[in-house]
């Protein structure tokens, strides 16, 4: 009970648009709900690199990217979902990532264990993010969403287990996935899609606005700007 009255606290006034706030704290509800469904000890892993993994910015920017000139109950409901796929995604690589953390040599028990629940609790995570996706119903950015999921993880499989392999820019796939995905919810026209992956790239690398954004999207990508402006925070 705590930890649910806790959750809207962190998410009050984040973002001026009322709108973007909403939906921002109904991602929030989407990612505590999956992971209602875990018991200890994995709950407590999972919930211990939520703080860590989830962006507000990340997500103010699909949001914003899957507006739509006629925005629609069905439409608000798809961008949330997609955004919360997003975030368990990058909830996952998060918590693969403790692998790498790991000082090993605790015993070969507690070792084997821990690592057990760490690979378990990504891969629910993993899954969880793949059922989110397809509840939008939107074939196209389940396909999306599913090459995205592939890349990622094969991407960071190879930067846990080669000793070689070099960096992986995991974060920039997951963004630019949902960029796409976005577009597609939003019904975007080709040069509307170009120009809003183009700025929401820009925004999370920079925290600057590009000049030209999809006019029926302004007023989010103005918010999205103003909460990294003023928490100076671009990904």
């Amino acid at each position: 009970m705590i930890q649910r009255d806790a959750a809207p606290t962190r998410s009050r006034d984040l973002f001026s648009d009322a709108d973007l706030q909403r939906e921002f704290e109904a991602v929030q509800r989407q990612l505590t709900e999956a992971l209602d469904e875990l018991q200890p000890p994995l709950s407590e892993l999972v919930r211990s690199q939520l703080a860590e993994s989830l962006s507000p910015q990340r997500v103010g920017v699909i949001l914003a990217a899957s507006v739509g000139r006629q925005d629609t109950p069905l439409l608000c409901k798809q961008r949330v979902l997609l955004a919360a796929a997003l975030e368990m995604l990058r909830l996952a690589l998060v918590i693969h990532k403790l692998l790498l953390r790991r000082e090993w040599g605790g015993g070969q028990e507690d070792d084997r264990s821990w690592m057990g629940s760490v690979i378990l609790a990504g891969d629910y995570c993993f899954s969880r993010s793949a059922v989110l996706a397809a509840q939008t119903d939107e074939p196209q950015v389940v396909a999306i969403f599913a090459r995205a999921l592939q890349t990622v993880s094969e991407g960071h499989l190879r930067r846990l287990f080669e000793a070689e392999a070099g960096p992986f820019g995991e974060d920039e796939e997951v963004v630019d996935a949902g960029l796409l995905a976005a577009t597609v919810l939003a019904s975007e026209t080709s040069d509307e899609a170009t120009k809003t992956i183009a700025l929401g790239q820009e925004l999370l690398r920079s925290g600057r606005l590009a000049p030209e954004e999809v006019t029926f999207q302004r007023r989010r990508w103005q918010a999205v700007q103003e909460f990294i402006a003023a928490t100076n925070t671009p990904l």
